[in-house]
């Protein structure tokens, strides 16, 4: 299902709900790997282990850079997850923000 699909099915409230998911847990995800919490390693050493270096010369890549890319996979990966826990989330968040707005 493609995002035009989303926001038909689910409204433009959850588009935003979801893109905010999202963006957090790549953000999360990129500090955990940036200072080390997560791997062991950089994503240069990654990006070694898997022989990207037999394509590319990781030489004149930045740390920070590639730390971002290989962030932005594993956010993409765990869509596969992050999905339908915002899809059921979405539903409570969606009552409370109803509830909020008819005390207003």
């Amino acid at each position: 299902m493609g995002w035009k699909e989303t926001i038909k099915k689910y409204g433009v409230r959850f588009f935003i709900y979801w893109t905010a998911v999202w963006a957090i847990n790549g953000i999360i995800i990129f500090f955990l790997l940036e200072y080390g919490l997560i791997g062991g390693a950089d994503a240069i050493t990654f990006f070694k282990l898997i022989h990207l270096d037999s394509f590319v010369s990781l030489e004149s890549i930045d740390p920070t850079l590639s730390n971002m890319v290989l962030a932005y996979v594993i956010n993409e990966v765990l869509e596969i997850v992050r999905f339908p826990i915002v899809v059921s989330t979405f539903m409570i968040f969606n009552r409370e923000i109803k509830r909020l707005k008819k005390d207003v």
